[in-house]
């Protein structure tokens, strides 16, 4: 498996048949509604599992099965107002740093560097899968069969980094 890192100076993935950048965002907060998003799903690609227990998972998946886009979603948030009226707002700049430092703290946790924000990741699952949970389940059961709690944390990552050294053949 290749070396643990974030590609910090890879440039975005260009999509045939996404938006051009100079489109708008779009209007849904699903990934899965990007046309980007889908055009990677095309060429093999899977958007990268956003629960906070695969956070580490694009930096630890090899770099010719990784790409990623700018991530030009906008999230909202229903606000209660009185007389149980709820108006829906775009997310302030804060909420976005606020997310993002939380997940780099489960980085931190895991002894992981910093992820670049503002990034979806998309990743191709190995050879003879045909999704990423087909080789991320059995990780998780024997995860959980070696007493390891799977949770962002030193024992998990380390976990999860051998058990994907077995996944990914070794490219001479």
């Amino acid at each position: 498996m290749g070396v643990l890192g974030w590609g910090l100076d890879s440039e975005p993935e260009q999509l045939w048949g996404a938006n051009p950048r100079w489109a708008s965002p779009p209007a849904s907060e699903d990934p899965m509604d990007m046309p980007e998003v889908q055009s990677a799903r095309d060429q093999g690609y899977e958007l990268a599992p956003q629960d906070p227990t695969w956070v580490f998972l694009p930096a630890l998946w090899p770099e010719s099965d990784r790409i990623w886009i700018p991530d030009t979603r906008v999230r909202y948030r229903q606000v209660r107002c009185q007389g149980g009226l709820s108006q829906t707002f775009p997310w302030p700049a804060v909420q976005y740093f606020r997310e993002e430092a939380y997940m780099n703290e489960l980085l931190a946790d895991c002894g992981v560097p910093p992820r670049p924000a503002g990034r979806l990741w998309l990743l191709r699952p190995p050879s003879g899968c045909s999704t990423l949970s087909a080789p991320l389940r059995p990780i998780v059961e024997s995860a959980e069969e070696a007493g390891i709690r799977v949770v962002p944390g030193r024992a998990y990552f380390e976990h999860v980094h051998d058990a994907l050294d077995g996944v990914f053949p070794v490219k001479p």
